[in-house]
């Protein structure tokens, strides 16, 4: 939660934390894991604070990605926000996390926000109090598929409400895009 100190404003922490506990659902699922004929793994790691999607197989991929068994960006397939409740990360600053802000890598345990209150980051728009919470769908000249946006037409790309969402405040941190967003009810199982 961000405050004050001495005229200073403090930030408003970091993508996938779970903000405010009221009323708080959290699922557990495998992060989806498909290898190619080397033995390389094709499936993205998946940020905390990055929207996932259920696959069939009981998995978890990241909102956008492609393959074999891996449903599709949907609202549909909405699986949940990826936040740190219990993993605090054993890759910061490592691979494809050298942002470090920790992540769940593929064939490990991801936990997905699916009721309650995270912080997020926006990448277009200015987040209202109350305000509609937007997913990206085709990637645009600003937001890549995937990312939270508080306008329905981002910059060059597609967008679909998150039907379930609500930014809590009007506050953002202009730095980095943190900002705070309520899920009030689970879209899927």
């Amino acid at each position: 939660m961000p405050g004050g100190v001495i005229f200073q404003n403090l930030s408003l922490g970091f993508a996938g934390k779970v903000s405010r506990n009221p009323f708080t659902k959290i699922n557990a699922r495998q992060v989806k894991s498909i290898l190619d004929g080397n033995g390389l793994e094709t499936q993205s790691a998946i940020p905390f604070g990055a929207v996932v999607v259920t696959n069939t197989d009981n998995t978890y991929s990241l909102f956008g990605e492609s393959g074999t068994g891996v449903s599709a960006a949907t609202l549909a397939n909405f699986g949940g926000i990826a936040v740190s409740e219990v993993k605090q990360s054993m890759t910061y600053g490592f691979g494809s996390d050298v942002g470090g802000n920790g992540q769940f890598e593929p064939n490990t345990p991801c936990d997905a926000l699916q009721v309650g209150t995270t912080t997020i980051i926006c990448t277009e728009g200015t987040p209202t109090a109350n305000g509609l919470v937007y997913l990206v769908t085709v990637e645009g000249t600003t937001s890549p598929v995937g990312a939270f946006v508080a306008t329905a037409t981002p910059a060059g790309g597609t967008a679909i409400q998150l039907t379930n969402a609500r930014f809590t405040n009007g506050k953002m941190d202009s730095a980095t895009g943190i900002t705070e967003i309520v899920l009030t009810s689970q879209l899927n199982a």
